[in-house]
């Protein structure tokens, strides 16, 4: 049902190429506090204004809080959001196959690039946590 929503309000935008629900609605964990995750490609650059016409169109016919995604480039920028996104999803409409499983092959190859270095991160801010460090700031 939630699926059919999010299709009919999106398929509407034709910059809008594919749509993905991530997140606690995907992985059916939401509770009354959840927001609905919502990530998209699309045909160009969206910019303020459109992205705003979106999300108030979505926000007003589900009647909930949503977080709006732009996979365009995401696994460049966040390779972690984008390999999560792309293991824990369900696919509202794809009219790009082509643009989507680009997405699924760069979203594992830029997140195996970087694991280690997120895996390093993750490990330092536990022995900050552990040591008390959490709110403190390094210095050399």
């Amino acid at each position: 049902m939630l699926i059919e929503q999010i299709k009919n309000i999106l398929q509407k935008y034709e910059v809008i190429e594919n749509a993905l629900l991530f997140g606690s609605y995907a992985n059916n964990q939401q509770h009354k506090m959840s927001d609905i995750d919502i990530a998209v490609q699309t045909t160009k650059e969206l910019d303020l204004f459109e992205m705003g016409e979106i999300i108030s169109d979505l926000e007003t016919q589900l009647n909930n809080k949503i977080d709006f995604i732009i996979l365009n480039e995401l696994y460049k920028n966040s390779p972690l959001l984008a390999y999560n996104i792309y293991l824990n999803h369900i696919p509202v409409f794809i009219h790009n196959h082509k643009k989507y499983n680009i997405f699924k092959e760069n979203s594992m190859h830029y997140y195996f690039d970087f694991k280690h270095i997120i895996d390093e991160q993750n490990e330092t801010f536990k022995q900050r946590i552990l040591d008390g460090n959490i709110a403190k700031t390094q210095t050399a």
